[in-house]
């Protein structure tokens, strides 16, 4: 079915659908970069893990993760420490550019950073995204293309869920809990929040498939096991 057809025949869904993406878009590109719950700390473990280092056992200092000091200095230069808990200050878009536009002559230093408790698996697909970053010298650019790449991720289960379940109401508490600003904005962050809230509706919409149907098959079941190891290892337990 062509993009037209669609629009046609599903009006009032496409137009709650273009408004996820654009809203997602906006806290994407708009909100400034660490600006979002613990950003920073979560590039950091992003960033580890871009240099293969999927556990602290895997560098040179047993306790603790290793991380280039460019990615230090981005942050401090984007003012985070200035910003954080004083709603009077404001980013600075020329320092923001400037810290993140242009590493060529970097400090190829590593440092060390305990983050040990953070698992790997959420930050996985934040390593290409900084990595290209790196290599067009801006670690702006894969900051933000890290952010695109978790709310694309996002936005993909939320239409595949409403599909799933399109034959039942309960499909518009997905579009409700799409449009939630917190989601959105947290589904748009550098961190292993966007997992979560991207296996949540993918999981409610097989659980609403499951009553629907007589019979499940073993490969269904299996996928939904799968779904919630993933979801239990998405974030560290407290």
């Amino acid at each position: 079915m062509k993009i037209k057809e669609i629009i046609k025949k599903y009006p009032f869904e496409t137009f709650l659908f273009t408004l996820i993406l654009l809203f997602g878009l906006i806290w994407t590109f708009l909100v400034p970069p660490f600006q979002k719950a613990d950003e920073s700390a979560h590039y950091f473990r992003a960033a580890s893990v871009s240099r293969g280092e999927l556990t602290c056992s895997m560098g040179d200092v047993e306790e603790a993760l290793e991380i280039r000091e460019r990615h230090f200095q981005f942050v401090e230069a984007v003012g985070t420490s200035r910003i954080a808990f004083k709603y009077e200050e404001k980013a600075d878009i020329k320092s923001m550019l400037r810290a993140g536009g242009n590493v060529e002559d970097d400090n190829p230093n590593i440092v060390s950073w305990d983050g040990c408790n953070l698992s790997f698996i959420p930050y996985l697909i934040f390593a290409v995204p900084i990595l290209i970053g790196g290599l067009f010298d801006s670690l702006l650019l894969g900051f933000y293309f890290s952010r695109l790449v978790a709310f694309i991720l996002f936005f993909i289960a939320i239409i595949w869920s409403f599909k799933k379940i399109n034959n039942s109401k309960f499909k518009w508490v997905i579009v409700f809990y799409a449009l939630t600003p917190m989601v959105l904005h947290q589904a748009s962050a550098i961190g292993y929040d966007y997992l979560t809230l991207t296996l949540i509706p993918v999981i409610f919409a097989l659980s609403i498939d499951f009553m629907q149907n007589r019979r499940v098959s073993k490969k269904r079941i299996l996928t939904y096991c799968l779904l919630l190891i993933l979801l239990s290892l998405a974030k560290p337990g407290y």
